[in-house]
C-alpha cells in the first residue's frame, strides 16, 4: 500500500505531486498569470518521467481547468453583448436588470461548480484514490470502449407450402446369380494296355551258371563263358 509521504519523484511524495495538480489546474481558472506555472509544473512532470498517477491527474486537472476557463470566458461574452445591446440608463430598464441576473447567477453557479469539483479531486489526491470523470475520459481516450454491435443472423422457416422435389422409389437391383464352377476331377489315367519294358525287349539266352540274359543266338554267355543251351 502506498503511504502518504513515500518518496517516489525527485523525493517528493507522488500523493503531493497530484494534490499540486489540481491545486494548479484550479488556481488558473481564477488567475490566468498562473498559466505561465502550470507549463513549467507540466514540463518537470513529463520530462522526468513522474508516476503515472501523477500523470493522469495533471491531464484531468488541465483538461477541467481549461473547460472552465472557456465557459467562463462565454459568460463574459454574454455580459458584453448585453452591455452593448443596453441603454446607458439601465435603472428603469426591466431587460437589463434581467440579463444582469442572469449572467450573475449563472457565473455564481459556475463557480461554486468548479469549486467543489477541483475539491473533491483534492481530497480524492490526499486519500489516493482516482476519480474520473466521462467526459475527461473520453477526451484523453481512457473510456470504456463500445461494445462491437453483433448482428443476429436471420432464421428463415419453412413454408408449409414449400413443394418438395418428388423421391422416385427405384428397385433394388438383384444380386446376380453366382456359378460355383465344379472342380475338375483328375484321374490318374494309366495306359491299361502298355505292358512293362521288360516284357516288350525281346527274349535273349539266359546263362544257366551267372543268370545273365544274352543276345539270341549267342553261343556262350559273354559274362562266365558258359555254354548257353539254346532253346
Amino acid at each position: 500500500m502506498e503511504k502518504l509521504m513515500e518518496k517516489r519523484n525527485l523525493g517528493i511524495p507522488v500523493t503531493l505531486l497530484t494534490f499540486l495538480a489540481f491545486f494548479i489546474g484550479y488556481a488558473m481558472t481564477v488567475n490566468y498569470g498562473t498559466i505561465l506555472a502550470a507549463v513549467l509544473y507540466a514540463f518537470v512532470v513529463f520530462s522526468f518521467q513522474f508516476d503515472d498517477k501523477v500523470k493522469a491527474a495533471l491531464k484531468q486537472s488541465y483538461i477541467l481547468s481549461f473547460v472552465s476557463i472557456l465557459v467562463y470566458m462565454g459568460f463574459d461574452i454574454f455580459n458584453q453583448l448585453v452591455v452593448m445591446v443596453s441603454p446607458a440608463d439601465y435603472t428603469y430598464n426591466f431587460l437589463q436588470r434581467a440579463l444582469n441576473n442572469v449572467y450573475k447567477f449563472g457565473n455564481a453557479i459556475i463557480n461554486i461548480t468548479v469549486i467543489v469539483l477541483f475539491m473533491i479531486f483534492m481530497i480524492l489526491a490526499l486519500f489516493r484514490k482516482d476519480m474520473k470523470v466521462g467526459i475527461i475520459s473520453n477526451v484523453l481516450g481512457e473510456g470504456a470502449p463500445k461494445p462491437a454491435p453483433v448482428y443476429q443472423q436471420p432464421v428463415y422457416q419453412q413454408s408449409p407450402y414449400q413443394q418438395v422435389p418428388p423421391q422416385y422409389n427405384q428397385p433394388n437391383p438383384q444380386p446376380m446369380p453366382q456359378y460355383q464352377q465344379a472342380p475338375v476331377q483328375t484321374q490318374n489315367l494309366q495306359p491299361q494296355n502298355l505292358a512293362p519294358a521288360q516284357e516288350q525287349a525281346p527274349q535273349g539266352v539266359k546263362c544257366v551258371n551267372c543268370g545273365r540274359i544274352n543276345l539270341p543266338g549267342a553261343a556262350f554267355c559273354a559274362t562266365c563263358g558258359t555254354k548257353l543251351q539254346s532253346n
